[in-house]
């Protein structure tokens, strides 16, 4: 059995080539080709707050299932000095005999790299035309690498608005990217709602428990990214962020309907599982027959993900075939590698 390390990993895998294989796995998923169990959680509130999520699955035709296992402990970016708020490995066992495959240490950095890229999917397919202003909620790894993704595909953003909880942290992030692109205006704001009103896209990317951004401050012709509400406990977008969405675009709508803001409505009554207007390889399938996710440049559009283990299955394919735990190698015709240049 092999095992491949974290800096193995990082050096072989770039946010920009994860992009397509992630579009790809939205609509394996949708089409039914991906095996994908529910979601085990851990949730442990009273030890720092801290999560175990369990993730299986396997998806056709590859000759491989995974079992991923990821912890998050928010509070672990308090220490000093501060420590990631997520790790975790990925087990790799072959679909063909059962017989393990490869161990990848990657301290959750695929999951990191996959999230980012669900973003920037969502973002491609259903940000309207002509958008220039981003609002970034949040200040960790995922906010950086959400950043770089929606940057690569919507070119057109000129200007980014920065909101986080602890002002230092807020501050490192913008000063990281007004360092990497000196082209675009970066601002801090010290109200979620001054970062909100102006944005053509918001993206909330923390592990906030009640809702930070209000449905009232979100203007015609936003999308709302939500990503960081991924167990039953967690809520980034207020109850009218969902209510007066035209549309609600989910990764999964078995695990929308109990996780995050969607399920939190539905458990409470606000909605029914008729609130989603679709899942979002649904949508890019659709899309691909002349019938996009947005139809109006007015249209107020949530994109809510709560990441399904699909994703982690197209990216370690190209992972598997590169460090040659599978045979052959990673080519333009795989289905991991279609496509795979930038948009």
């Amino acid at each position: 059995m092999r095992t491949i390390t974290y800096d193995e990993i990082r050096s072989l895998v770039r946010l920009e080539d994860v992009i397509a294989p992630v579009r790809e796995s939205f609509k394996s998923y949708s089409r039914g080709g991906a095996n994908i169990p529910p979601v085990q959680h851990l949730e442990m509130p009273q030890r720092q707050k801290g999560a175990l999520h369990i993730k299986t699955g396997h998806v056709e035709p590859f000759d491989f299932c995974l079992v991923k296992v990821a912890s998050t402990f928010p509070e672990n970016t308090r220490q000093v000095p501060p420590k990631p708020s997520i790790n975790g490995v990925i087990m790799i066992f072959s679909a063909l005999d059962g017989e393990p495959l490869a161990v990848l240490e990657d301290r959750a950095w695929i999951t990191q790299l996959r999230t980012a890229a669900a973003g920037a999917v969502g973002a491609q397919a259903l940000a309207r035309a002509g958008a220039e202003t981003l609002a970034v909620f949040g200040s960790g790894t995922q906010a950086r690498l959400q950043t770089e993704a929606i940057l690569h595909v919507l070119p057109g953003i000129r200007r980014v608005l920065a909101w986080g909880r602890t002002p230092e942290n807020v501050r490192r992030f913008a000063d990281g990217l007004r360092a990497s692109r000196p082209d675009l205006a970066v601002e801090v704001k010290s109200e979620a709602e001054e970062a909100a009103r102006p944005a053509d896209v918001v993206v909330t990317t923390t592990y906030a428990t009640e809702p930070i951004v209000r449905g009232e401050w979100l203007r015609d012709g936003v999308l709302a990214i939500a990503m960081g509400a991924d167990s039953n406990y967690k809520r980034e977008l207020d109850p009218d962020a969902v209510l007066q969405a035209d549309k609600l675009y989910v990764d999964s709508r078995s695990q929308n309907q109990v996780l995050g803001e969607v399920g939190h409505g539905i458990r409470t009554g606000l909605w029914d599982a008729g609130r989603i207007d679709g899942e979002i390889g649904e949508m890019l399938i659709a899309a691909e027959q002349g019938r996009p996710g947005r139809s109006a440049d007015r249209e107020r559009i949530v994109c809510k993900l709560t990441g399904v283990a699909v994703q982690e299955i197209f990216v370690c394919d190209f992972v598997l075939k590169a460090f040659g735990v599978l045979a052959g190698e990673p080519k333009a015709g795989d289905p991991v590698l279609a496509g795979t240049a930038a948009p």
